[in-house]
C-alpha cells in the first residue's frame, strides 16, 4: 500500500488497451458479445474495485473476471518503472485472496445499493 507521500501508479494507454482487450475476451468466454452490449448494460453489470495500491478488480454481474496489479520495479540505476500484472478469471479462481477481496467488494456494493434503494422509498 502506498504511503501518504507516494501516489499509486496509474496505467498508461497501452495498459488500458490491454485491459480492454482482456475484458472483451473474458466477456466472450462467458457467451456475451461485448459489441452488442448497450452502455446501460455495461454500467449496470460491470464494476471496478480500485484498491489504494492502484490494483483494479473488474467484476461482471458479481463475478470477478480480471485483476490488474501494479508492481513497482527499480533498476540498477535507481530508475523506477511499473510492471502491470493481469490475471483473468481462471487465474483469480485459483487464488483465494483475489476471491475473498472481490467477494467482500461485491457484498459491500450490494449493501450500498440496498441502502440507496431503501433511502429512495
Amino acid at each position: 500500500m502506498p504511503n501518504s507521500h507516494e501516489q499509486a501508479p496509474r496505467p498508461n494507454l497501452q495498459v488500458a488497451a490491454r485491459v480492454e482487450e482482456l475484458l472483451r475476451e473474458q466477456l466472450e468466454e462467458l457467451g456475451v458479445n461485448p459489441r452488442k452490449l448497450a452502455p446501460e448494460d455495461i454500467a449496470a453489470n460491470m464494476h471496478c474495485h480500485l484498491a489504494p495500491n492502484g490494483s483494479m478488480t473488474y467484476i461482471w454481474k458479481g463475478e470477478p473476471m480480471l485483476h490488474v496489479m501494479p508492481e513497482k520495479l527499480v533498476d540498477e540505476n535507481g530508475e523506477e518503472s511499473v510492471l502491470w500484472r493481469m490475471f483473468t478469471k481462471d487465474d483469480i479462481a485459483s487464488s483465494d485472496s483475489f476471491l475473498a477481496d472481490a467477494a467482500e467488494f461485491a457484498v459491500e456494493e450490494d449493501d450500498d445499493e440496498n441502502a440507496s434503494e431503501s433511502a429512495a422509498k
